[in-house]
């Protein structure tokens, strides 16, 4: 009877080690990915040797969505899904067009159909650019050791204008891997441990008890030059250099997409004409561009009298009521509002009777815009 007892015992054990040996994931690899969020949500794997700075909107792993969610929407779309050494994978929270990606280690990936690309580290990747029906699905093949690759898929699904998303996906890849450094790049670029920016830059902006704003714009730029690869530092310098009302430098590829487009004088009687029937309204905005919120204050005494009474803002803390009581914000209604043109813009909507409501996502949800849109319709 004991020597039964051990013989499933046994039997049990060996099939639970055949079980978890057959995952499709590389374990030992994948617990090493380091997630830092920020402007730009960057990936780093000692083991792999790489760096890749993923949209500020990407979400890693198992936290935010399984597995096996993921193989379902490449599957369900018949497209090849990796069937081992599978070491990331993820979703982007957007809700127009949904997206997800699943990383994985190849050998001898043949890459010659692919376009090959460099980052400004020199790090050479590859990508390819795919349309099948109403998705598209993207490549990128990062070589990290002779003969492997790490292979990045991703789909991004119920596209309706193929054209212009898949010039999308191309900003997208060569903006995200702009940043890719790995092998020898890779142990120059990594920091010891990163700084913590924003902390850094909201104690020079509250130095000696009051609003600074040439503080922490000079204290930022000397921690840009020491760590030049810094994005967020990069975008951090930028915002308050924006809030002083100084030009913002961009790079030479933002530069000539600006370049690009084609201007028309307007003026504020004729973008009122043509807005004034519709019951909402909604203004996208260059956060480094002041004047966006400059040309919405212009428009506000107009577009009052046709019946606008509600200004919506995703910039806003949680402290709309007592905005909306005194009339005006402060250093802590929320971080943009420490723009002089968004602190008017606010003042500007009280005098004219619009209550002002903020619906930014604090819970952090997978589905922000999702949630956004749910506060919308709650507060108004």
């Amino acid at each position: 009877m004991i020597h039964l007892k051990l013989n499933i015992h046994c039997k049990i054990l060996v099939f639970i080690f055949f079980l978890s040996s057959c995952t499709p994931v590389n374990r030992p690899i994948a617990k090493l990915n380091k997630f830092t969020q920020g402007g730009m949500n960057q990936l780093t794997n000692d083991s792999l040797g790489l760096k890749i700075d993923f949209y500020g909107n990407a979400n890693l792993g198992s936290k935010y969505i399984d597995l096996k969610d993921v193989r379902s929407v490449f599957r369900k779309r018949k497209i090849k899904f990796p069937s081992k050494n599978i070491v990331l994978w993820g979703t982007y929270d957007v809700t127009r067009n949904p997206m997800y990606f699943v990383g994985s280690l190849e050998t001898f990936l043949n890459v010659s159909k692919f376009t090959a690309d460099t980052s400004m580290y020199h790090c050479i990747y590859y990508r390819s650019i795919q349309k099948n029906r109403d998705n598209i699905i993207s490549s990128v093949a990062i070589p990290y050791k002779k003969d492997s690759f790490l292979l990045i898929s991703e789909v991004r699904t119920e596209i309706t204008d193929m054209q212009e998303s898949a010039k999308d996906v191309l900003n997208s890849i060569k903006t995200s891997y702009n940043f890719l450094a790995y092998g020898a790049k890779f142990v120059e670029q990594k920091p010891d441990e990163e700084p913590d920016y924003f902390s850094i830059a909201e104690s020079a902006f509250k130095d000696r008890g009051y609003v600074n704003y040439v503080y922490p714009r000079d204290t930022l730029e000397k921690l840009v030059l020491e760590n030049e690869n810094s994005q967020f530092a990069n975008e951090l310098f930028k915002s308050y250099s924006s809030f002083l009302g100084e030009s913002v430098q961009y790079d030479s590829a933002t530069k000539q997409e600006q370049q690009a487009v084609e201007k028309t004088a307007v003026t504020i009687d004729e973008i009122v004409e043509k807005i004034k029937a519709h019951r909402v309204l909604m203004f996208n905005e260059n956060h480094l561009q002041p004047r966006c919120r400059l040309l919405i204050n212009l428009l506000l005494p107009k577009l009052s009298k046709e019946g606008f009474n509600v200004l919506a803002l995703e910039s806003l803390s949680e402290d709309e009521d007592r905005i909306n009581r005194l009339g005006f914000p402060n250093v802590e209604s929320g971080f943009y509002t420490r723009d002089p043109n968004m602190a008017n813009l606010i003042r500007t909507a009280r005098i004219y009777g619009l209550k002002v409501i903020g619906y930014e996502d604090f819970g952090n949800a997978s589905q922000r815009d999702l949630q956004q849109a749910k506060n919308l319709i709650q507060k108004k």
